[in-house]
C-alpha cells in the first residue's frame, strides 16, 4: 500500500472533525468561536449560548452526519445490487416512495417518530423491491432507469395529492419534504446514528459476498454465494437507511448518486473501502450542506434538500451523456 493509500481515510477523517467544527461554531447566529471556546470551560457564565451549542447544534451536525453516511451507504448498495452507475436511492424512486410513505402515515394521523419511520421504511423497501422484481427479467439500464422515473412520477403525484387534501397539515408536510435536519434533537440523532451503525455493520459483515455481486448474481451463487439472502439483506439495509433519513430529516436527494462515484474515485471499488470512503464523504457532504444552508441568507435557512438536488441534478446529467459515450453505453 502506498503512502497516499495509508493517508485517504485519516484525511477524510480530519476533513470530517474539521468540518463539523466549522459548523459548529460559525455562521448561523450571532454566536461566534469565542462563545464556543467560553461554553468549553465556562458553560454557567453564559448559558444561553451552552444551550444553543449543545442541545440544537451538535445534534444536528451529529445527526447530519449520520444522514449523510446512511443515504451514501444506501447508493454503494443500490449500485451494485443493480450494477449500474446511474442507480441511487433517489433517481430509482426509494427516496421517494419512502416519503410517500411517511406522508401518508401523517395524513392517517401517525404523525409520531415511530409512525414515520413505519411509513418511509414500508415505502422505501416496497420500491426496491419492485425494481429488483423487474431487474430480474429486463438488465438494461435503460429499463432500470424508466422504472425509476415511473415509480418517482407516481410518488409525486401521490403525494400532491395528499397535500391537496391534507388541510391544515398542508405547512407542515411541504416544510418537512424540502429536506433539512432543523427537527433533529439528540434522540433523533441518536436514532440515526445507531441506524447508520447497524447498516454499515450489516453490509461490512456480507463485504465478500458482495464483492462477489461485482461478478453478477449467476457468478457468485456458482462460486457459493447464497445470493438471495444477501440480495435480501441488503435491499433491508438500504431500505432502512432511506427511511432512516426520511422519517427524520424529510427528502434529500441525489447524496447517494454523487458521494459512491467520488468514493470510487477516491478509495477503489472493494465494497469496504468503497462503503466505509463512501460514509465518510457522504457526512462531510452534509454538514457542508447544512452549514452552507444556514449561512447563505442568513437569518433565513435554506433547506438542504434544495442544495443537494441542486448539485446532484446536474452531476447525474453529466454522468447519463458520459455514459452514452463510453462505447457499449447506449442500451
Amino acid at each position: 500500500m502506498s503512502k497516499l493509500e495509508k493517508v485517504k481515510f485519516p484525511a477524510a477523517v480530519l476533513l470530517l472533525l474539521l468540518t463539523a467544527l466549522g459548523a459548529l461554531c460559525c455562521c448561523g447566529g450571532e454566536l461566534s468561536w469565542k462563545d464556543f471556546l467560553q461554553c468549553l470551560g465556562s458553560p454557567s457564565q453564559n448559558e444561553a449560548a451552552a444551550a444553543v451549542f449543545w442541545q440544537i447544534r451538535l445534534p444536528r451536525i451529529a445527526g447530519a452526519a449520520a444522514a449523510g453516511a446512511l443515504l451514501a451507504a444506501a447508493g454503494c448498495t443500490v449500485q451494485l445490487l443493480f450494477r449500474n452507475p446511474l442507480s441511487s436511492p433517489h433517481v430509482l424512486g426509494s427516496v421517494n416512495t419512502a416519503a410517500l410513505g411517511a406522508v401518508a402515515v401523517w395524513l392517517l394521523g401517525g404523525t409520531t417518530m415511530a409512525g414515520m419511520l413505519l411509513g418511509s421504511t414500508a415505502g422505501a423497501l416496497a420500491s426496491l423491491l419492485l425494481l429488483l422484481f423487474i431487474g430480474r427479467g429486463y438488465q438494461q439500464t435503460g429499463t432500470l432507469l424508466l422504472a425509476g422515473i415511473a415509480l418517482n412520477a407516481f410518488a409525486a403525484s401521490a403525494m400532491s395529492g395528499i397535500l391537496f387534501i391534507s388541510g391544515e397539515h398542508l405547512e407542515g408536510i411541504i416544510f418537512w419534504l424540502l429536506g433539512g435536519f432543523w427537527r433533529l434533537d439528540w434522540l433523533r440523532s441518536a436514532i440515526l446514528l445507531a441506524g447508520a451503525g447497524v447498516v454499515m455493520l450489516i453490509l461490512l459483515l456480507q463485504r465478500r459476498e458482495m464483492n462477489m455481486l461485482y461478478l453478477g448474481e449467476r457468478a457468485a451463487a456458482a462460486a457459493g454465494v447464497n445470493t438471495r439472502q444477501v440480495i435480501a439483506v441488503a435491499v433491508l439495509a438500504a431500505a432502512l437507511a432511506t427511511a432512516l433519513v426520511v422519517g427524520n430529516c424529510g427528502v434529500i436527494g441525489f447524496v447517494g448518486l454523487l458521494i459512491p462515484h467520488i468514493a470510487r474515485r477516491i478509495y477503489g471499488g472493494e465494497f469496504r473501502n468503497h462503503l466505509l470512503g463512501a460514509g465518510l464523504l457522504g457526512a462531510i457532504l452534509l454538514i457542508a450542506a447544512d452549514w452552507a444552508g444556514r449561512c447563505l441568507f442568513a437569518p433565513l435557512e435554506m433547506p438542504v434538500g434544495i442544495l443537494t438536488s441542486l448539485i446532484g441534478a446536474p452531476f447525474f446529467f453529466v454522468l447519463i451523456v458520459m455514459r452514452l459515450k463510453t462505447p457499449g453505453g447506449r442500451q
